[in-house]
């Protein structure tokens, strides 16, 4: 993994190395790309941490039904026991 992510930042590096625009232009444009960038991985993180937070709170329901069903059985097992 580390070699290809060498050798991505060496081809981007290469390829603004070779067109004949100036230095501030340049980092003017990387400067924009990083941006969008970083907002689509801010974007893509708060969606994951919706879903799992999501699943989580499933969970919890899912285990509370659980309990809850658990305590209906229990009391209509002791209801259907003969009194003595």
């Amino acid at each position: 993994m580390d070699l290809a992510i060498r050798e991505f930042r060496e081809s981007i590096v290469r390829f603004i190395n070779a067109t004949e625009l100036s230095i501030e232009v340049k980092r003017l444009v990387v400067k924009e790309i990083y941006q969008e960038i970083k907002d689509a991985s801010d974007k893509e993180v708060k969606q994951l941490v919706l879903e799992r937070s999501s699943a989580e709170k499933q969970d919890i329901i899912t285990e509370e039904e659980k309990d809850n069903n658990a305590e209906s059985v229990s009391k209509n097992t002791l209801e259907e026991l003969p009194k003595h």
